[in-house]
């Protein structure tokens, strides 16, 4: 999920470089679950935080949804 996480970023902040990344954690439910990022970025002078939020299947791993939200810290 890592891995997708990153490709998503890039393909939504595609003049941006990702300078750091973590990997929070997941959370289980009963018919799917959420994998959780924080990537850094760096857009010209600009440096700002994405958490990124992929929800999928537990069955069969399909990814059902991915979120962005934007932070300064």
């Amino acid at each position: 999920m890592g891995q997708i996480a990153m490709q998503k970023t890039r393909e939504k902040y595609p003049d941006a470089a990702i300078i750091d990344y973590l990997h929070i954690g997941r959370e289980k439910r009963t018919n799917y679950s959420t994998e959780k990022f924080k990537m850094w970025l760096k857009e010209d002078s600009k440096e700002f935080g994405v958490f990124v939020t992929i929800k999928f299947d537990n069955v069969t791993e399909q990814i059902i949804d991915i979120t962005y939200e934007e932070t300064t810290k």
